[in-house]
Formats: structure tokens, sequence, C-alpha cells
């Protein structure tokens, strides 16, 4: 069994952000990421340098629309792959 490992990284005005380690086995992320790399369909977005020289998804909660250097994106909905990490 592995154990979860949580290491708070920022903790200031009520807030934290925090690492969670070992939250999965290595067989579990080896197996989402197989699933996640031929169920989405990734691209790549062009900010203000041009077009990024990665393959992107955006995931959110409604209204968590992301914009930066020029780049607007609106959240796609989770993948069932994810909904029992999110």
């Amino acid at each position: 069994i592995t154990m979860t490992k949580k290491t708070v990284l920022i903790q200031e005005n009520n807030s934290e952000v925090a690492l969670f380690e070992n939250v999965l086995t290595p067989k579990e992320t080896t197996e989402i990421f197989k699933v996640l790399q031929t169920s989405i369909p990734w691209k790549y977005e062009t900010d203000c340098f041009g077009e990024q020289d990665r393959k992107t998804y955006y995931v959110g909660d409604d209204r968590a629309a992301f914009a930066f250097c020029g780049l607007k994106l609106q959240p796609n909905q989770w993948p069932s792959e994810l909904l029992h990490i999110r």
C-alpha cells in the first residue's frame, strides 16, 4: 500500500498550495496516461509568442477560464478517467 504524502509549499491568506505525492500507484499512472494520450483531443495553442511547442488540453470547472500572454481558453469538461482524482 502506498501512503499519500502531503507537503505544504505555500500557506498565506487562509490558502495553501500543497503537493500530494503517491496518490496513485505507478501502474495506475501508466494506465491513465495511456488512456489520456489517445482519448483527449490534444492541440497546439498559440499565444503572443507564437505557437507553443507542446500540445495541451485545458480542463477545469465551469467558468474557470484561463488567460495568459494573449491566450484565452475555456475549460473542457473533466475526462471520466480523471474524475476520481479530481
